[in-house]
């Protein structure tokens, strides 16, 4: 076992930041992160115990990062920093996933070993697990997912060189709400059902899924318990995409009917949100056509809270049992409670 004093949260500010810094508060621990200076306003809900400082963390230079580490002292470091999927950039998506997912954390993983850090966790999506799983096939079709199996790949490859500690958790659909913030989910998931008369979704499909509060949970226990070179995917229950949907329309006061079709008529659909965003100039980490024959036609299932025995929850006293179904409710209700609510 190893306790970490003092852990740095790339992204610690975020919505799973958040609650990692407020796991690992609650262990004692000691933790750090930086903000954008336009960030002020939203980081009421950011616990007080972070020691905060504000900058771009893109944009400083090697040496400035690890002064920054050096100066405070961490012996841990987290990533959880995106983008993920459900950003669309202008221009080449496979260059700019790149640059954020592997090109920059490369950087921050030789600043740390400059600063003498020990440990990086390092959040990666369980579309890397299946993506192994099926020989990589899904990252032949999809710049995010590629993106995320380079990102696990380069980065062991650059620790091994440094002999430095790093590990990976692979993060499924993530629900529950921070207080004060809109959760994403409404901007760009549900919007695209809000303008349609029925809901339409390709059969057979479904995902596992996690409260963040237990991803929150798991990185505490993997600076405790992880081993260097884990790749650990995370999942508290397996849920059915058209048992998902009927939660989520229940949830926003919604009577749409779910029409299930085969993938291959989804995906001749879809591929117009492609053709829509090329015309803008943009282009999807996930290619649509291929998200709906490959992906969501598909059981991603995981084992069941596997995660938690091989990250000892019950040593460090997390026995509590999120319910998915409930953090789905909870978080599509926020989506749609107005500000000040």
């Amino acid at each position: 076992m190893n306790k970490p004093k003092h852990v740095f949260i790339a992204g610690g500010t975020g919505f799973i930041g958040t609650y990692a810094a407020k796991a690992f508060i609650e262990k004692g621990i000691l933790v750090s992160a930086i903000a954008l200076p336009g960030e002020m306003e939203d980081l009421s809900v950011v616990p007080s115990e972070i020691h905060l400082d504000f900058g771009n963390l893109f944009e400083m230079s090697d040496d400035a990062l690890v002064e920054l580490f050096e100066n405070k002292g961490i012996d841990t470091l987290v990533y959880a920093l995106g983008p993920d999927d459900r950003v669309v950039p202008k221009g080449n998506s496979e260059t700019f996933f790149n640059q954020f997912l592997v090109v920059f954390p490369k950087r921050l993983l030789e600043a740390a070993k400059k600063a003498k850090i020990s440990r990086a966790i390092i959040l990666n999506s369980y579309f890397s697990y299946f993506d192994r799983l099926y020989n990589g096939k899904l990252s032949k079709r999809h710049p995010y997912i590629l993106a995320r199996r380079k990102q696990e790949t380069e980065l062991l490859e650059l620790a091994s060189e440094m002999t430095f500690d790093i590990l990976f958790l692979e993060l499924p659909y993530i629900f529950g709400v921070l207080p004060g913030r809109k959760p994403l989910w409404k901007e760009f998931f549900l919007d695209h059902f809000d303008k349609m008369r029925y809901v339409f979704f390709p059969w057979g499909g479904g995902t596992s899924a996690v409260d963040v509060q237990n991803v929150g949970r798991a990185i505490v226990a993997a600076s405790y318990y992880g081993n260097s070179g884990d790749l650990i995917p995370i999942g508290d229950e397996f849920i059915l995409f058209k048992d998902m949907l009927k939660i989520m329309l229940k949830s926003k006061g919604s009577n749409k009917k779910i029409i299930l079709v085969p993938p291959l008529l989804a995906a001749i659909f879809a591929h117009r949100i492609d053709l829509k965003y090329k015309a803008e100039g943009r282009q999807s980490g996930l290619n649509h056509f291929w998200l709906m024959m490959q992906i969501q036609n598909r059981k991603f299932k995981l084992k069941d809270k596997a995660y938690q025995e091989t990250l000892h929850f019950k040593e460090l006293g997390y026995t509590e049992s999120f319910d998915v179904s409930k953090s789905i409710d909870i978080t599509i209700r926020a989506c749609y409670e107005k500000k000040g609510d």
